[in-house]
């Protein structure tokens, strides 16, 4: 896991904190999107986390929760620093229905 310190590899981390800008410190783990089934699917009121609504949460027609988060900004640049990888993993993560925005 890069930028972990117990999982990853130290060789690794540094090597990403100098070349693209990693974070001391920085887990690269990022839950863009998830989506859950909910028992009753005609639930309409708003989806609460913590007590508050957020923004960024919506219950779909089909009853299903869909969660998304933007991306970091220090994660956002980093990306930004590895084009290749952006350029290759973006329409597969479009595939998928994740859209990986600044925050």
């Amino acid at each position: 896991i890069l930028g972990d310190s117990t999982h990853g590899n130290s060789k690794v981390n540094r090597e990403f904190r100098e070349k693209y800008g990693l974070p001391m410190e920085r887990t690269c783990l990022h839950l863009a999107r998830l989506q859950l089934r909910t028992k009753n699917a005609e639930y309409s009121s708003p989806v609460l986390y913590n007590g508050l609504t957020t923004d960024s949460t919506d219950m779909t027609q089909n009853g299903q929760i869909d969660v998304t988060c933007p991306l970091e900004n220090d994660m956002w640049n980093m990306l930004q620093n590895i084009p290749d990888l952006w350029k290759e993993a973006k329409p597969e993560l479009e595939k998928e229905g994740v859209f990986i925005q600044p925050k």
